[in-house]
């Protein structure tokens, strides 16, 4: 237990900042490598980032996935860990939408700035289902085709938290 409030207090001190940064300028940063976008609300900023937005078909994209509750207070949320905090990509031809696990877990999300670290995958998020390739023998997810697509995330479920506009990944060979 005390080594998990020693991770804790860790991860506040980097995300503290990492809001700084994030939040220094408007809602929206770029650089040739990244990108971060933000929502607020009276209770909540939400920010996500990339540290790309170009990359090879096949490849990761490592994500930043960044939650202020201002609200003073424990919150309820719903969603389960390893589940929640996931950005995929698509685009109007390819919709490929984040797969919503049911939600059999809940929890709380206390006070001040949590981060989360994820890989944003470029790559169906499924395999067999209508309209996307099938899974292979083993299963293996395919590569999105090349092309300008964006980001669509899945948060643990709370009332008012804002949703950032997505992000525009290019896709190349």
């Amino acid at each position: 237990m005390r080594r998990r409030r020693l991770i804790e207090i860790a991860a506040l001190v980097v995300a503290a900042a990492l809001v700084v940064m994030t939040l220094r300028s408007t809602s929206v940063t770029s650089s040739p490598r990244g990108v971060a976008h933000s929502a607020s609300s009276a209770d909540w900023t939400v920010t996500i980032a990339l540290s790309a937005t170009t990359v090879r078909a096949g490849s990761t994209i490592p994500a930043t996935f960044t939650i202020d509750n201002k609200t003073g207070h424990r919150v309820r949320v719903t969603g389960c860990p390893d589940q929640d905090y996931l950005m995929v990509l698509g685009n109007a031809r390819v919709t490929n939408p984040p797969i919503v696990p049911s939600e059999f877990c809940s929890g709380t999300l206390g006070p001040g700035v949590h981060v989360v670290h994820a890989l944003v995958y470029t790559t169906y998020d499924s395999c067999g289902l209508k309209n996307v390739p099938r899974c292979g023998n083993p299963p293996k997810m395919s590569d999105l085709p090349p092309g300008t697509y964006h980001t669509q995330i899945l948060l643990p479920g709370a009332t008012s938290m804002p949703t950032p506009a997505p992000i525009t990944v290019v896709i190349t060979h």
